[in-house]
């Protein structure tokens, strides 16, 4: 399956800016190029560099929630990742849904709203939560997982293709 259309460099070095006349769509496929992304590559190989670019490059922090105003930023908070991973996703032609809900706090009971994905590899969904992935102790422990993780739970999921930012 076909990850990027076109070679593409990136005139600002590491940071995306939406400003080039390219629009939204032309920053996600920008993002997509720096994190490593070629046309050679599995669905699992192009979610494995998007989930590592976002958590290489995104500093958590909250009131950043959009694709273009975290793109230009490096900050985001948990729904600043979903979408942008989301995005990402997209544009290069992998399945994802945004899912959201409540994670535990620390007395263990679900409180928190919070945001993550699915990601559909081959015929299987998947689990994803890019946010946890680069805040938690244990790196990656939130990725691609058939079975929903014990500390999260889903209220709603917003299927692929209905979301446009």
């Amino acid at each position: 399956e076909k990850r990027t259309t076109q070679k593409v460099s990136v005139p600002h070095g590491n940071k995306i800016v939406l400003n080039n006349g390219g629009g939204k769509e032309q920053a996600y496929y920008d993002a997509n190029v720096l994190a490593g992304l070629n046309e050679q590559m599995s669905e699992f190989e192009a979610v494995s560099k998007i989930n590592n670019w976002l958590c290489e490059t995104l500093i958590y922090e909250m009131g950043y929630v959009l694709p273009p105003e975290v793109l230009e930023s490096g900050k985001a908070q948990c729904e600043g990742y979903s979408l942008l991973f989301y995005a990402m996703c997209r544009n290069a032609s992998i399945e994802c849904n945004i899912v959201s809900g409540k994670t535990k706090d620390s007395s263990g009971k679900f409180a928190n709203g919070h945001t993550w994905n699915q990601v559909k590899i081959g015929d299987t969904w998947y689990y994803i939560d890019v946010c946890w992935n680069d805040v938690n102790a244990a790196p990656n422990r939130y990725f691609l997982t058939e079975k929903l993780w014990g500390d999260h739970k889903v209220s709603y999921v917003s299927e692929y293709g209905t979301v446009y930012f």
